[in-house]
């Protein structure tokens, strides 16, 4: 089973800074905070506390917290004089039923649970937390996940994915990609399943997440099981396991051991197979994880049916598909209740196929034609198949449509405002040009005037004084006027 079921945990990441330096245990926390509780004197600090409660309490005890949570935040919601404190409040109220959603989703309540993470949600989408409707989205697509419905989730996974890829939230990208790769394996498309299982690998390890980092392995370690490729599988399960141990994930640290469990069958090594299922199984009942508990019910009764198979002893015969038939049939009354078809369409498997063996064959055909039921309303034979694979396909290829489109349009603008830009350049140049070349003309027509004029002022006083120097020489030759009247009067005497 793909270790996938740890993604929803990312909703609880939160723990106090104190927790990872100091050797105070949960418990001392939670002490710590009932303490504070308590003596809190303010409805917004109680709040807050409550909350802080509920996501460090045990899954049981949630719900013990998150109501009275619910219930101040609507009383503060009432009061006017908190309308500054709004936002505060509607995430408080969010948190409070997405871990409502996660108590229910753990029971096994998966149709409750969804209804609380979509009140989460719209209540996110209020307040624009983009940070939290990604988570929520995430969990949603998660519940339709286990329930079969793949579209569905596709869908809320794709939405969760282009939220955190546009606000850069690099750890919810992993997560939902560890999602997406999640559903690529169920679907037998190992590929598409180890490029986002790497890429998620990649981003939680930019961040030094250790516990996404575990997630990712444990996921590596599933797409070589599918490969046969068990020895590089086991190893990708113990550096997984290993991680889990040193920041005590216990939910990590057991869903490790069952995939640990399953390389063992896989190998034939059946008693480290049991013995890594029946600690799984332990720790899955403490933390009270019933998809969990459901799932090794399945692997042990598989694990038996195997062994009964190889067994040549008649009493170990009989006494292994009793176990395979008490483990198989718990199974399917769990994902019965739980509700999803894949694990309910495993245990049919497994219980036609200890009918047959044991010669109760009506049973075993009743279970095999519920099998067939659930096998096809899953698949859809190889059509149903192919239309997922198609459907992922389509939902990257659309993206890296709308990437490239959007490239092409930002590349045509940028070409667009060069060539305005060059426009305006060429204009200006041929502008400057035009305007040196009038330039040049008016000081060359400058010039020349002046020059005519200088010329026309030479002429002019080359005239005046020829006109002055003639009339000297004039003055110079003629008699003067006495001199005339002189000579008029000498003659009249003379008569």
């Amino acid at each position: 089973m793909v270790l996938l079921n740890t993604l929803k945990y990312y909703l609880f990441a939160f723990i106090f800074c104190c927790c990872n330096f100091t050797c105070v245990s949960q418990q001392d926390v939670i002490n710590l905070l009932q303490i504070k509780l308590k003596n809190a004197r303010h409805d917004t600090t109680k709040l807050r506390l409550l909350i802080e409660l509920s996501e460090n309490c045990e899954t049981k005890d949630i719900s013990n917290y998150c109501e009275p949570a619910i219930t101040i935040a609507d009383k503060l919601l009432r009061d006017n004089s908190f309308e500054n404190l709004r936002p505060t409040l509607l995430n408080n109220k969010a948190s409070a039923y997405t871990n409502l959603g996660f108590m229910h989703d753990k029971q096994g309540n998966v149709n409750i649970a969804k209804e609380y993470y979509e009140k989460a949600l719209l209540l996110q989408e209020e307040t624009g937390d983009r940070l939290a409707i990604a988570a929520s989205l995430r969990s949603i697509g998660f519940v339709y996940k286990n329930r079969g419905e793949i579209p569905n989730a596709l869908e809320n996974f794709g939405r969760s994915l282009k939220i955190s890829e546009k606000i850069g939230d690099k750890s919810g990208m992993a997560l939902t990609l560890n999602n997406i790769g999640g559903i690529y394996v169920h679907q037998g498309d190992g590929k598409q399943a180890l490029e986002n299982f790497k890429r998620a690998l990649k981003l939680n390890t930019e961040l030094n997440d250790k516990k996404g980092i575990a997630v990712s392995l444990n996921n590596l370690g599933v797409i070589c099981v599918t490969i046969n490729d068990l020895q590089n599988a086991l190893k990708y399960y113990e550096q997984s396991l290993k991680i889990q141990e040193e920041i005590g994930y216990k939910v990590g640290v057991t869903r490790a051991i069952f995939n640990i469990g399953r390389v063992y069958q896989e190998k034939g090594d059946y008693i480290k197979a049991l013995e890594n299922y029946k600690r799984s199984l332990e720790m899955y009942k403490e933390i009270g994880d019933k998809f969990g508990i459901a799932a090794q019910f399945h692997q042990l009764g598989s694990l038996y049916i195997v062994q009964a198979k190889n067994e040549k002893n008649a009493s170990a015969l009989q006494k292994n598909y009793k176990l395979a038939l008490l483990y198989s049939d718990s199974s399917l009354v769990i994902s019965k209740e739980l509700g999803f078809p894949e694990q309910i369409r495993n245990a049919e498997a497994n219980l036609s196929a200890i009918y047959s063996k044991t010669g109760k064959y009506e049973l075993a055909f009743e279970h095999y034609k519920k099998y067939i039921v659930y096998r096809d309303s899953l698949n859809n034979d190889e059509t149903r198949k192919a239309s997922v694979k198609s459907q992922l396909k389509y939902e990257y290829e659309k993206k890296e449509a709308v990437i490239k489109e959007q490239q092409e349009k930002e590349r045509a603008v940028a070409e667009e405002k060069n060539r305005f830009q060059k426009i305006v350049i060429i204009s200006v140049v041929i502008g400057f040009v035009f305007v040196i070349i009038f330039a040049a003309f008016i000081l060359r027509t400058l010039r020349t005037t002046r020059s005519q004029k200088a010329t026309i002022e030479r002429k002019q006083k080359e005239i005046l004084e020829s006109i002055q120097y003639a009339k000297r020489i004039q003055s110079a030759l003629m008699p003067t006027e006495s001199y005339v009247a002189k000579s008029l009067t000498r003659l009249k005497r003379n008569k």
